[in-house]
């Protein structure tokens, strides 16, 4: 990125309320009704070729948010066929904190869901070389539950599975019942 990019981003994002802080740019997106959430935002060294790096402070978020990561960071468009206008960085700039804010406030009024859930039907499946078994109770209430592993289990037609228990001594017991 050169001088003139930098100069350039510096001044937008501080239109924005972002000042220049240890990794990047730090500030907040206010949302009607819901909050305030610290941001940071860091500037590749290819922008405007590359969008923004925006994440959130994953301890603020009160929920798992669609096209928000573990870490925080907001996936504001897909890595590959975007097409950005290089001669327009104010514009990129500007377009990837709305963006951010969007998908910010849609997951928290929950209004994402579907996608969180096309997300994680998409990230498990990829991943996935197991079963997934449950003895949780199927009531709709959150709370922390318990995961455990299934090798080799002398009573159960699976060598390798995944439990879901609702506690650690629920999981021990069920486990030991079937060789596991």
């Amino acid at each position: 990125m050169n001088a003139d990019v930098t100069k350039l981003a510096t001044g937008v994002l501080a239109d924005l309320g972002f000042q220049p802080g240890e990794n990047g740019f730090e500030g907040h997106l206010e949302l009607d009704g819901i909050g305030r959430f610290a941001v940071r935002i860091e500037i590749p060294s290819e922008f405007p070729a590359k969008l923004p790096i925006i994440s959130f402070r994953e301890d603020e978020l009160q929920r798992t948010i669609a096209h928000v990561m573990d870490n925080g960071r907001v996936c504001i468009a897909h890595t590959s066929g975007v097409l950005l206008d290089r001669h327009n960085p104010e514009g990129i700039l500007h377009e990837s904190v709305e963006r951010a804010r969007k998908i910010l406030s849609k997951g928290l009024s929950g209004e994402s869901e579907p996608d969180l859930i096309a997300e994680l039907l998409a990230y498990w499946n990829r991943r996935t070389e197991f079963n997934a078994l449950s003895i949780v109770s199927p009531d709709a209430v959150p709370r922390r539950i318990v995961l455990a592993t299934v090798d080799n289990a002398s009573q159960l037609p699976l060598k390798r599975a995944m439990l879901f228990a609702e506690s650690s001594a629920q999981a021990a017991k069920w486990l030991e019942r079937f060789g596991a």
